[in-house]
């Protein structure tokens, strides 16, 4: 059996954030008499009894929150699609390339990266070589 991470339950956790967001940006007015108004404010009413007869419908408890939830998520996957997209490109690139090919591009690609930063390295040393000329030559 696999053990549970905390990056998984944080991952489990981020869906069900955005519902909660969602119920609270279409029932903020319930949460705030229910927790900050006092009874006499209400008129001598329950929290409850005022909260269920002025904000007790149906569609702002349930299905606003879940119709904006669900657009927000589609918003968000419609994001990712281009990152699919890349990957799948490169998937049928590589389709027809044998396992040598794929490892000989990934080597030339090293080589050439390590050599990238070679460069950028020596680029620095004649830099600082200069500066280093540029002050003893200012003394």
């Amino acid at each position: 059996m696999r053990k549970v991470k905390i990056y998984d339950m944080f991952r489990f956790l981020n869906n069900w954030y955005f519902l909660i967001i969602s119920w609270l940006a279409w029932n903020w007015k319930m949460v705030y008499v229910a927790i900050i108004i006092s009874k006499e404010e209400l008129g001598g009413v329950g929290r409850i009894d005022y909260v269920l007869k002025r904000y007790g419908n149906e569609n702002y408890i349930f299905f606003y929150p879940m119709y904006t939830y669900f657009l927000f998520m589609f918003m968000l996957i419609l994001t990712f699609i281009p990152l699919f997209y890349d990957y799948f490109i490169d998937l049928h690139k590589n389709r027809n390339k044998t396992k040598k090919d794929i490892m000989l591009d990934f080597y030339r690609k090293r080589r050439k990266l390590k050599q990238d930063v070679e460069n950028e390295q020596l680029l620095m040393l004649k830099e600082l070589n200069d500066l280093k000329i540029n002050d003893s030559s200012e003394k």
